[in-house]
């Protein structure tokens, strides 16, 4: 919550935008809870990493990209390959 790069409100922000965002919040930390808090940290990890996934969190709350044939070709950034 003392994140002086990310600010706060844009994790709030996420999380009430896109469904089944898991959001843990290190009180006291700056950028780089893993660092500052490692014990707090890895303990949120094991739960993340624990928890089921369900097909909401893995495939419904995923944000679209262009297909891989579009990314190969570095045409989702306009650039058309030779």
């Amino acid at each position: 919550d003392r994140d002086a790069v990310i600010p706060f409100a844009h994790a709030e922000a996420l999380v009430k935008a896109v469904d089944g965002v898991r959001f843990t919040r290190f009180e006291g930390c700056g950028h780089y809870p893993h660092r500052e808090r490692p014990d707090l940290f890895v303990g949120a990890l094991r739960d993340f990493l624990d928890s089921p996934v369900t097909a909401s969190t893995a495939w419904a709350a995923r944000p679209r990209i262009a297909g891989s044939s579009q990314l190969a070709s570095g045409m989702h950034r306009g650039v058309r390959s030779r």
